[in-house]
């Protein structure tokens, strides 16, 4: 029979989860400080409105943009699906 002595590496394991969750909360204070914000919430979390376009042949993000905003879409986030 197999026997696996889990209570041999627990301090291994408490300690390297200890560093994995510091490492993320160290993560998270470094992109508060350097970005202002630590998430970036698209639109499923923060609420809006996706519209997908297609066209025939390629335009220009800038140009997509001055006429969104000129339409009264206050600052349009762009992506650019090939």
């Amino acid at each position: 029979m197999f026997n696996i002595d889990f209570l041999k590496y627990r301090m291994f394991c408490g300690i390297t989860s200890l560093l994995i969750i510091g490492s993320f909360i160290g993560l998270i204070v470094y992109r508060q400080a350097t970005r202002g914000y630590a998430f970036n919430y698209s639109v499923d979390f923060v609420g809006g409105t996706e519209v997908l376009f297609k066209f025939q042949q390629h335009i220009p993000d800038s140009h997509i943009r001055d006429i969104l905003e000129k339409k009264g879409w206050l600052n349009p986030v762009l992506r650019d699906f090939s």
